[in-house]
């Protein structure tokens, strides 16, 4: 699974480029995202524009890597489709993660 990732400020921005996060990849996508936020990197976006699906599995890899975060990390999610939104809001994780329209106001979330 490919990953894009870059930095604004202080703000890592990942952004998978598979169209599933599924069983499939869900290792690997989280191997991936836990070794692009390190100790250094406090402040995460996930940026899932270009994902038309993801799964239980998928999920959990994103809440496993969450989880691991110390207190005083933070990760937003932001531009999810509609498929991928309501599997956020039927698991009840729009609860857990702050989800933004824009990567712009995410940044500026997670920033402060």
């Amino acid at each position: 699974m490919n990953i894009e990732s870059r930095t604004e400020g202080s703000v890592l921005i990942v952004r998978p480029l598979s169209k599933r996060v599924d069983a499939s990849v869900a290792q690997e996508f989280r191997e991936k995202l836990e070794g692009l936020i390190g100790e250094e990197t406090d402040r995460v976006v996930l940026d899932m524009e270009g994902v038309e699906f993801i799964d239980s599995s998928g999920l959990g890899a994103i809440v496993s890597v969450f989880r691991r975060m110390t207190n005083g990390q933070h990760i937003a999610i932001t531009r999810p489709r509609k498929t991928v939104l309501s599997l956020l809001k039927l698991t009840r994780m729009d609860k857990v993660f702050q989800i933004f329209e824009e990567i712009e106001e995410a940044v500026t979330a997670v920033a402060t």
